[in-house]
């Protein structure tokens, strides 16, 4: 069985709905582990290449770890000032805000040794790659796209209400429903993503069949990971715009509904994944 896809560090740093603040201890140590046994999912290295990447990610890491961990804990000890106080739309698109600037600050460093990485891959390896990489395409479109709008619908709200199960505790029935109501208002945008997928494979094949001086390839690999988001198709960016409103009116009403013990379920959850982070970002 393939192993889960490894996304990135910022989403078992901050992203992550099913680890304790301990758990994400344990994981984060134990990067420079998990890291290859991931990469291993796409393509095979060689000795050399294992070292490299060795080197690389110890070096990513302790940056990370020097920049980054104080930034998250700081942004998640807002959030819990934030939802005690009263959430707005303008606090709301703060988080989102935070979000996206940790995604692009971790993308902008890991994408040199990405390519440098990349630039070393011989043309089995290259084959390996892709041959991987239309595997998870095929698992991604029978996951995803190839289900009906109902069994759609039914994923997008199970993952969602057990979500916030696990940040608030129980539900009610009336935020089970309220969360239903507002997953159903979402925009799919399974569709776009796969054919997003696909073109951004498609510009890493160029970039590595292309066979160019180095340094041109390497620039172009490492805008190719650091600034994927400026190649999504405008309808994919309003519909993805569309969607963060959702959510947005949706966090909204749910903080309005949320009992006290609720509010103290996720305000201690915030602190144990602030301090958490605190704790690492000391080595």
């Amino acid at each position: 069985m393939r192993k889960p896809s490894f996304r990135t560090l910022w989403l078992i740093l901050v992203l992550s709905f099913s680890v304790s603040a301990c758990g994400v201890s344990m994981i984060y140590n134990r990067l420079d582990w998990v890291v290859p046994f991931y990469v291993d999912d796409f393509v095979t290295l060689d000795e050399d290449q294992q070292i490299k990447l060795h080197n690389k990610l110890n070096s990513l890491l302790a940056w990370h770890r020097s920049t980054q961990l104080s930034v998250y804990s700081k942004m998640l000890r807002k959030a819990r000032t934030d939802v005690s106080n009263g959430l707005s739309a303008e606090k709301i698109q703060e988080i989102f805000q935070g979000f996206d600037q940790g995604w692009e600050a971790l993308m902008a460093a890991a994408a040199p040794p990405i390519a440098d990485l990349l630039l070393t891959i011989s043309s089995e390896q290259k084959t390996e790659l892709f041959q991987n990489l239309k595997s998870l395409n095929a698992e991604y479109q029978e996951k995803y796209i190839a289900i009906s709008d109902e069994e759609k619908l039914e994923k997008i709200v199970e993952k969602m209400q057990d979500n916030f199960s696990d940040w608030l505790g129980d539900l009610s029935e009336a935020q089970e429903k309220m969360i239903s109501t507002y997953a159903a208002q979402l925009v799919p945008i399974h569709a776009d993503r796969y054919a997003f997928r696909l073109q951004w494979q498609e510009q890493l094949k160029q970039i590595l069949y292309h066979e160019a001086q180095p340094e041109a390839m390497r620039k172009q690999l490492m805008e190719l990971f650091a600034q994927a988001k400026r190649l999504y198709p405008q309808a994919y960016k309003d519909k993805l715009q569309a969607n963060r409103l959702v959510v947005q009116n949706m966090l909204l009403a749910m903080n309005s509904g949320i009992s006290k013990a609720q509010m103290a379920h996720l305000a201690n959850k915030l602190e144990h994944y602030a301090a958490s982070f605190d704790e690492l970002s000391q080595g």
